[in-house]
């Protein structure tokens, strides 16, 4: 008898925004006969990915060796299945899955990846890999795209099928400046060719992009006088930000592009001149938007990020003016002897706590993160922790990140006048994922609680 077992120690799965296929949270099991397959949707850069709002509503797979075709069951739990083909013959298999979309009740094919395994005597672990993003080649996509550019400029926008030889379906020798535009596009893999032209100097980017059936594919392109000669680009603008009711004495902030890639290298300080109510101006000079469509801004407060502020398209030229808006934190004011349960996530990455400390006491503060803890928390959390005096002024400041043991290690500290805590608590990536932390002027608190 011949038994396929599948052992997966390690799976790294990306998937495209708004992939959300699935069912019940519950483990695989192994199972005689079976496999693991780990479903990927993954691109690399340089390739434009259809749009799927709802991702896709179902897999379906088919196992091929030289003398058999099957098509096993497959219940997909967080883009990984058991696949049971009994007792196959030896040899290789092709393994397909084919993904579809439902529009109006009605379940289209549009996307397909394969790969292989090789079934023998020795009864080995199996699992598998299978990247699906290969266009089915059925029915009509829709192509969107808008290029935007200085007056100065011109562009064209060329698509073309893959492998070179058939005419493009796109050919706008003039695209429309900040435009939206739209064409139905074939299913299938494409060669998209956009050129900008101004003073003389021609810039050119390429994509692969990849057109579903009856799904949207998107591609927005921005040249600005960088991309033509210049060497730098100057934005500036205001923003606000208060801490504890208090205006901090010092705070940052840094610009990254949509690919979350920084444009300038260090964090550039705010300006809050003779201001006492958190108002500020900044400025920021940059020489490369490395071909981004929007930027992201990110405010920090001393080391410790605050919070991603909003979204702006990649200016043209020289820009004044832009407000970042307002920042106004109120840390949660926390027990002592407790342990607080909490995660961030994409749209409120750092959370802030304060509790009061008094003169004389030494207190004791435990951080429970995926890297140093009981194993039940996800996120590599970082612990910004600043020291008030009693007049709101920070005397000192603390940065721990997620691979310092506050565990077993708490941080300890003794205060020499009445006065408060302020604590940040988040990761470096901004990431989603839940953690705990507690403090105590017992030291042996954490080690005497029954934590759960």
């Amino acid at each position: 008898m011949k038994i396929i077992k599948i052992i997966s120690l390690l799976t790294l799965i990306i998937f495209a925004a708004g992939c959300n296929v699935l069912m019940e949270e519950e483990p695989l099991t192994e199972s005689d006969g079976a496999f693991l397959v780990n479903i990927a949707i993954n691109s690399n850069d340089r390739t434009i990915l259809p749009a799927l709002e709802n991702g896709f509503s179902k897999f379906v797979i088919t196992a091929r060796s030289e003398t058999s075709l099957l098509t096993p069951s497959m219940e997909v739990i967080y883009r990984r299945a058991w696949v049971s083909l009994g007792i196959p013959e030896t040899g290789e298999w092709e393994i397909t899955i084919i993904a579809y979309i439902e529009i109006d009740g009605i379940e289209y094919p549009v996307a397909r990846g394969n790969g292989f395994i090789t079934v023998d005597e020795m009864y080995p672990d199996y699992s598998i890999y299978i990247n699906v993003n290969i266009p089915e080649m059925e029915g009509n996509g829709t192509f969107n795209y808008t290029v935007t550019y200085p007056q100065t400029a011109s562009v064209s926008v060329k698509l073309e099928p893959l492998p070179f030889g058939e005419a493009p379906v796109i050919n706008n020798t003039n695209a429309a400046n900040g435009q939206s535009l739209s064409a139905d596009v074939p299913a299938g893999i494409y060669f998209l060719t956009v050129k900008a032209t101004a003073n003389g100097k021609t810039v050119t980017r390429n994509e692969i992009v990849h057109i579903y059936q009856k799904a949207p594919t998107n591609a927005n392109y921005i040249f600005t006088k960088l991309d033509f000669g210049a060497e730098s680009l100057t934005l500036s603008g205001t923003i606000k930000i208060l801490i504890d009711g208090k205006q901090p004495d010092a705070a940052h902030i840094q610009f990254g592009t949509d690919s979350l890639r920084p444009i300038h290298s260090q964090p550039v300080l705010v300006d809050f001149g003779s201001s006492n109510d958190g108002s500020a101006t900044w400025s920021v000079t940059v020489d490369n938007f490395h071909g981004a469509s929007s930027l992201f801004c990110m405010a920090g407060y001393g080391d410790t990020p605050i919070m991603l502020l909003k979204d702006i398209a990649v200016p043209l030229d020289d820009t004044d003016g832009i407000d970042l808006g307002e920042i106004i934190i109120v840390p949660q004011n926390t027990p002592s002897d407790t342990w607080i349960n909490d995660s961030t996530s994409a749209d409120n990455p750092i959370n802030w706590y304060s509790f009061d400390i008094s003169e004389g006491e030494t207190y004791y503060l435990w951080l429970n993160n995926s890297y140093y803890g009981n194993y039940t928390k996800t996120l590599d959390a970082n612990i910004a922790i600043y020291l008030y005096d009693s007049d709101g002024v920070i005397v000192e400041q603390s940065v721990f990140f997620y691979d310092y043991n506050l565990w077993y290690y708490p941080f300890t500290f003794t205060i020499p006048f009445d006065g408060k805590i302020v604590l940040a608590i988040g990761s470096n990536a901004l990431e989603s994922g839940t953690y705990a932390f507690g403090y105590s002027n017992n030291r042996n608190w954490h080690y005497n609680y029954n934590y759960y």
